[in-house]
């Protein structure tokens, strides 16, 4: 999609080409790499604020408003998936007290 966008000067194709690498990335990373490490966190976060800052990029090079609703859409699912991952494995370990709490 990139490289199409690119050869053919269609600045919005290439926009969402690019940004969809930096997504497919950070979905990589979440499925195949095992393990809670740091450095797979950093890149996950990096590849997500990057597609981010290419979507709006492509935004100010281009002024199109198809870039500026998927930039609206991308960012509040990113918020929820963030706040997700924060509040579920409180919501969890504090389920997990309340039905065994002499483990605590």
């Amino acid at each position: 999609m990139f490289l199409s966008g690119f050869y053919s000067g269609d600045v919005v194709t290439a926009t969402l080409g690019v940004a969809l690498v930096f997504a497919g990335v950070s979905g990589f990373l979440t499925v195949h790499v095992a393990g809670d490490c740091r450095l797979k966190k950093a890149l996950e976060v990096f590849s997500a604020v990057g597609a981010i800052g290419i979507i709006v990029c492509g935004y100010f090079l281009t002024g199109s408003i198809v870039i500026a609703i998927i930039t609206a859409l991308v960012t509040v699912l990113m918020a929820v998936a963030f706040i997700l991952a924060y509040l579920l494995p409180k919501v969890r370990r504090g389920r997990h007290m309340a039905e065994n709490p002499a483990q605590a």
